[in-house]
C-alpha cells in the first residue's frame, strides 16, 4: 500500500541524510574545534561539547529510524530539532570566533 511505501522510502532517505550529516559533522566540528583551539578562542570548551551533545543526538536519530515501527511525523521531529541546534548553535557559539577572527 503506498503509506507503507512511503513510510519506507521516507525511512531510508531520512537515514541517508542523517548518516550523510554525520559525515560531514566529523570533518567539519573538527576543523572548526582545531581553529578555536589554536586561537584561544573562550567558546571553545562549549563548542565542543555542543558538538558532542549533537553527535549523540545523530547516532539517536539513526537507531530511531532503522525502527520499523517509526512513524513518518518522526522525520519531521528530526528536522525541526536540526534546524533548531543549527540556528542555535551558529548564532549562540560559532560567533565567539569573531573574537579571534574578525569578518
Amino acid at each position: 500500500n503506498r503509506a507503507t511505501f512511503f513510510a519506507q522510502f521516507s525511512r531510508s532517505c531520512g537515514t541517508a541524510l542523517i548518516l550523510f550529516l554525520q559525515q560531514y559533522t566529523l570533518v567539519h566540528f573538527s576543523r572548526e574545534e582545531s581553529v578555536m583551539a589554536c586561537t584561544n578562542c573562550s567558546r571553545h570548551k562549549a563548542n565542543c561539547s555542543a558538538h558532542r551533545h549533537f553527535e549523540q543526538r545523530l547516532e539517536a536519530w539513526i537507531a530511531v529510524l532503522s525502527s520499523p515501527d517509526m512513524p513518518v511525523s518522526v522525520l519531521e521531529d528530526i528536522h525541526a530539532e536540526t534546524c533548531r541546534w543549527i540556528y542555535a548553535h551558529i548564532g549562540q557559539v560559532d560567533v565567539g570566533l569573531r573574537e579571534v577572527r574578525p569578518v
